[in-house]
């Protein structure tokens, strides 16, 4: 499982001397042309000797006679393909094969301490034995015993340790070799040092002794080390003039790795130095078409510039020349990330940036940063990607460094950063200023004249950054962070986001298989939706997926549908997206500033309520803080890149934040604390959703179990009146996934969560929130029936009826309303009963029961005479007048409605008022009485404006649109009738939308 918390390495994991298991390693698509060539590809090195044309070889044979190699200590532990240990010349017998992964694995991590706990792991990548650690110390003993002289194997700290000479392992004197030739000046010599580097394989490493998905975690980046090595010893071999001798070479290589363009660019060179253009250009398209088929992608702009130039018979491409003559000319950029996908529009207006500008312009600065402020997002992918693509552009060179800024190593200071620049630069160590000043002003001097791009990767602290900017000249820099870098002057901010459905679609396809993603594309689905299109979780998702290629899809959607598993499941021990999450909050758990470290609890607490989303109102309420300095902490976190914010004021976690945030706060508080916070919460959501229902019926049946019930202990002066439903349209989300979560733990909680649910029902109702209320009723009804208030029963199973009429479920809505005349008849609550009938009456009607709903309508009516009340009086009628409109008596209709009417003058509901105004004014409009139809329309719409009503006002405005134009009155018409589309396209009433499309052409004509 992996670490909750990131770990720093031991300083010998650092070391580039050797290669450590306990870092994953990632593979990299080979990047286009050779360092040290420029846009074109032209190796710029004076003709050397030709040499004998040389057989094709294989994948892991060499194809020219390497040196032998000394080895000072005569023993030899190969790793580079089968694993093998030799002492003087001999093969010694190493047991079986787990026993020999397990050398494999410890000299891998030669001199480092690997914890028992990573060494089953790796032994048993599927089934574990019963004791693991006891077999892993058999297996440790015989290893001891089978190793060669100067070799020791030390168990400590509940791990082990193999001792030996780091230069006995092949891995270290592969990397060495390669590290030699880099600094080496002459090509021949080059191509030599990689030769002796590439006869050190013997086939894939580890091969005969792990699992294809343990060599994918521990050896995908050697493999591609080798790749790269192959690489640039061939493009070293065409600086000495080998040309049509390496056709056949790597006409085999590109048979087997089709993609790699450093290898089709080399091909593409070699043939056309030989005189054969046309077959050139043949292995650049059969190049593009192998991508276009297989990836849907084009090849990168540096290998269609090579095919216009052989097509334009530029002459330099004949003339190698060494560009590593004169002063260094660095090319440290990574391999770009294998299947990058996305971000087309961001990175094209980043490498405009970078060179769309004139010679000698001051450097531009690009900060790429995360717009949901997180790690993981893709900032380093991006700046590569561009990097890679306009590397041309800069002749001089291209600069990479990790500045460290997040991660388990401390930042690096400036004085470091300038001296690594410096002797990347061409300084020795003895020429490096120690004074980071007259370092820094060095470092200007020598790029003032040059046209370097410079990828500042990882940076925290914007004043290191600033002494790392060029002063002047045609430079480009790009800074890749956490932190927007707002105090640089010239810095230009490309903000991202997580990729598009479609896009992370993409990328899980090309990690996991596009057909098998295509057999289960809901299962897909859901594992991107748990990733939240977060790129590095995508790729861990997809990484887990190809290496388990038996595993259904819906497998792994599975296990990551939990949030309180999800992390485990998107781990790569250290790389994964919680330990990358971890490293933005321990910056800020250890900062000296205070502010920093309240922040960072703040974090924590924003993991208590089961809802990414909180506004500041909200987080006051969590953090029992002023909402001026709740909201100070939130935006600290936004610069942290821990938090996003969507509107002021509002903000939002991403999901997998969330669930990180999730476990921090079950990590610092306990339930008691985790429940009071909760509790807060709901009473803010319960006091305003109580408001709501004074602000349309102060008499409302429902106030009064709050009377004895609820009691509002909030100090809220804000919102009032109708304001309340635009606040609870803003809170909703949050708002039901905190009432569901309070149903579920003490009783204290679950009684605020059900004074909650009942004070909702107004604003239910007027939102036409079915779904919602129908869940969160059901819910709520187990509590209140625990604890035996039958009031709270019925006023909950009568608002439900409603809800299930209004999906249309009839059968569903007679069981709910029967269930609460019971329960408020025990309750002894009259208005309660009455109330019901009303509300049931209107759910028949809303699932086409008309003549059953007059049924209860009249029923109703009966009663109403004994309350005497006119809320009550008018709702009934209101409920029959809608019912006999359905059934086509309109007269009958209009009684019921007019009776409706003056009870709500009396009462002064100004949304009853204009409800019934509207429905008055629709049956004029039928009867032919059309001024009478507009007026009562336009009074219907001037209340309506007044109130929160946005959906209800603009159906009444396609009606008072359709009278306008009926009265000839077509420009005034056109106004409310394309308010009202508008309105019936949003919430999908289809055939109204059609009617008054068509009225609005009739309109429009009539002009």
């Amino acid at each position: 499982m992996e670490s909750r918390l990131a770990t720093k390495p031991s300083p010998a994991a650092a070391s580039p001397h050797c290669l450590s298991i306990n870092r994953v390693l990632t593979p990299d698509a080979g990047s286009l042309l050779t360092p040290g060539s420029d846009a074109l590809g032209r190796p710029r090195r004076p003709p050397g000797p030709r040499r004998q044309t040389q057989r094709r070889c294989s994948m892991w044979e060499p194809c020219y006679p390497a040196p032998t190699i000394e080895l000072r200590c005569g023993v030899e532990f190969r790793l580079l393909g089968p694993v093998e240990v030799v002492e003087d010349g001999k093969v010694l017998p190493q047991g079986r094969r787990q026993e020999r992964l397990l050398l494999a694995l410890l000299a891998l991590s030669a001199n480092q301490l690997v914890p028992a706990e990573r060494l089953v792991t790796l032994l048993w990548d599927d089934e574990q034995p019963p004791q693991p650690l006891r077999t892993l110390q058999v297996y440790a003993s015989r290893v001891r015993k089978a190793l060669p002289r100067g070799a020791s194997l030390v168990a400590r700290d509940q791990g082990y340790q193999l001792e030996i000479d780091p230069e006995s392992v092949d891995v270290h004197r592969f990397q060495h070799a390669v590290r030699r030739a880099e600094q080496e000046p002459d090509p021949a010599a080059r191509a030599a040092c990689l030769r002796e580097a590439l006869a050190l394989w013997r086939g894939p490493a580890l091969v005969d002794v792990a699992s294809e998905e343990i060599r994918q975690r521990l050896c995908a980046g050697l493999e591609e080390e080798r790749l790269q090595t192959l690489e640039s010893r061939i493009e070293a071999d065409l600086l000495v003039d080998w040309n049509e001798q390496l056709v056949a070479e790597l006409t085999g290589l590109i048979a087997e790795h089709p993609l790699r363009e450093r290898l089709i660019a080399s091909l593409a060179l070699a043939l056309y130095r030989a005189g054969r253009a046309a077959h050139a250009l043949d292995a650049i398209r059969a190049a593009k078409e192998r991508a276009a088929k297989d990836l849907g992608l084009d090849l990168g702009r540096r290998l269609q510039e090579l095919e216009l130039a052989i097509l334009q018979g530029d002459a330099q491409l004949l003339e190698p020349a060494d560009p590593r003559s004169g002063r260094p000319r660095p090319r440290q950029l990574p391999a770009p990330v294998s299947g990058f996908v996305g971000r087309v529009e961001v990175a094209d207006d980043l490498a405009a940036l970078l060179t769309d500008r004139p010679s000698g312009s001051g450097a531009p600065v690009v900060v790429v940063s995360a717009i949901a402020g997180m790690g993981g997002i893709g900032k380093t992918a991006l700046a590569v990607e561009v990097a890679h693509r306009i590397a041309g552009r800069f002749p001089d060179g291209q600069l990479f460094l990790d500045l460290r800024g997040f991660g388990a190593a401390p930042p690096m200071a400036a004085a470091e950063a300038l001296g690594i620049l410096l002797r990347s630069l061409g300084l020795a160590d003895g020429d490096v200023p120690g004074d980071p000043a007259e370092a820094a002003t060095l470092y200007r001097s020598l790029v003032a004249d040059r046209r370097i791009l410079i990828v500042l990767d990882n940076a925290q602290d914007a004043v290191v950054v600033e002494q790392l900017l060029p002063g002047a000249g045609s430079s480009a820099v790009i800074v890749t962070s956490r932190t927007q870098f707002n105090q640089l002057d010239t810095a230009r901010s490309l903000l991202l986001d997580a990729l598009t459905d479609e896009e992370a679609l993409t990328l899980l396809r090309q990690l996991a298989g596009g057909a098998r993603v295509d057999r289960e594309p809901e299962a897909a689905g859901a594992i991107l939706r748990a990733c939240g299109n977060l790129p590095l979780a995508v790729r861990v998702a997809g990484a887990r997926l190809a290496a388990r290629p038996s595993w259904p899809i819906s497998h792994l959607a599975d296990r990551i549908a939990d949030h309180r598993r999800r992390l485990d499941q998107l781990g790569l021990r250290r790389n994964g997206v919680r330990a990358v999450f971890a490293s933005s909050l321990e910056q800020l758990q250890a900062s000296d500033d205070p502010e920093d470290r309240q922040a960072a609890w703040t974090f924590a607490r924003l993991g208590i309520p089961d809802s990414p989303r909180i506004r500041v109102v909200e987080a006051g309420r969590l953090l029992e803080l002023p909402e001026f300095d709740a909201e100070l902490l939130l935006e600290r976190l936004v610069d942290a890149q821990l938090l996003g914010t969507t509107s002021p004021g509002v903000y939002r976690l991403h999901d997998l934040l969330w669930a990180f945030a999730n476990e921090q706060a079950e990590a610092l508080f306990d339930s008691d604390d985790r429940e009071l916070a909760l509790r807060r919460l709901l009473s803010l959501y319960a006091s305003v959703a109580w408001r709501s229902v004074a602000v349309r019926n102060a008499r409302a049946v429902r106030l009064d179990w709050a009377v004895e019930h609820w009691k509002d202990e909030t100090d809220l002066t804000e919102p009032t009146g109708e304001r309340t439903f635009g606040w609870l349209d803003e809170a909703k989300p949050q708002m039901l996934a905190v009432a569901f979560q309070g149903t579920h733990v003490s009783a204290a909680t679950r009684a605020s969560a059900l004074s909650l649910a009942i004070g909702l029902g107004t604003y239910n109702f007027s939102r036409e929130c079915w779904a919602d209320l129908i869940s969160l009723n059901r819910v709520a009804e187990r509590i209140a029936l625990e604890i035996g208030d039958s009031f709270a029963a019925g006023l909950l199973l009568q608002d439900l009826s409603v809800g299930l009429g209004g999906v249309g479920d009839a059968d569903g809505a007679l069981g709910a309303f029967e269930s609460a005349l019971e329960h408020l008849r025990r309750a002894q609550v009259p208005r309660a009963e009455l109330l019901a009938l009303t509300n049931f009456t209107a759910s028949l009607f809303a699932t086409g029961r008309y003549e059953e709903s007059v049924v209860y309508g009249k029923q109703a009516l009966d009663l109403v005479e004994d309350v005497a009340e006119d809320a009550l009086i008018g709702g009934v009628n209101l409920a029959l007048g809608r019912s006999y409109e359905s059934m086509g008596a309109l007269e009958a209709a209009r009684h019921h409605f007019e009776e409706a009417l003056r009870a709500a003058h009396r009462t002064g509901e100004q949304w009853r008022l204009a409800f019934i105004l509207g429905e008055l004014g629709v049956l004029d409009h039928r009867a032919g009485r059309l001024q009478e139809a507009i007026s009562k329309l336009r009074r219907c719409v001037d209340i309506y404006e007044g109130l929160s009503q946005r959906d209800d006002m603009a159906a009444s405005e396609g009606e008072l649109g359709e009278a306008l134009l009926d009265n000839g009155e077509p420009a005034e018409a056109v106004r409310y009738l394309r308010n009202g589309l508008n309105a019936a396209v949003r919430i999908g009433d289809g055939e109204r939308a059609a009617v008054l499309r068509e009225r609005l052409e009739q309109a429009e004509a009539a002009l």
